[in-house]
């Protein structure tokens, strides 16, 4: 039996499995992507609820101007399109309109639209807010992005 060589296995085909394997086999690279389930996207997916409502988990809508994922969609011949809608929160099972978040969240979002480039999810808090000032917000906020 032939064995397969590969230059690099990627281990999981979340986003930044297929990225990483879209850059390299675009940089010639022979590449394995490895992934434990039966679909490709990490924590992405379209679920339908007993009741026929539709939720999207994981990424679910593109916050600021985002043009590498404008661009990547595109490229994909994937479509996207602004939508309207109401937001909510759920913590420990209560629900909280969109309107009764903390306002630094929005302000949040608006430095790290500023600091494109960052390191990690912990480098974005770092850069833009005190750390012992907004705890919970980086706690909230880690599972938002």
């Amino acid at each position: 039996m032939d064995s397969i060589q590969y230059d690099i296995i990627i281990i999981g085909a979340g986003a930044a499995g297929l990225m990483a394997m879209s850059e390299l086999l675009s940089a010639g690279y022979k590449v394995c992507l490895l992934e434990a389930i039966e679909k490709a996207g990490g924590r992405m997916a379209t679920v339908t609820s007993q009741n026929g409502d539709i939720f999207e988990t994981g990424a679910e809508f593109i916050h600021g101007k985002a043009p590498l994922t404008k661009k990547l969609l595109r490229q994909a011949s994937i479509s996207f399109f602004p939508v309207e809608g109401k937001m909510a929160t759920i913590r420990n099972g209560v629900w909280f309109p969109d309107n009764a978040t903390d306002d630094s969240f929005e302000i949040f979002l608006e430095k790290l639209d500023e600091k494109e480039k960052s390191t990690s999810k912990k480098g974005a808090f770092l850069y833009v807010f005190d750390k012992e000032k907004y705890l919970k917000l980086e706690s909230e906020g880690l599972k938002f992005i």
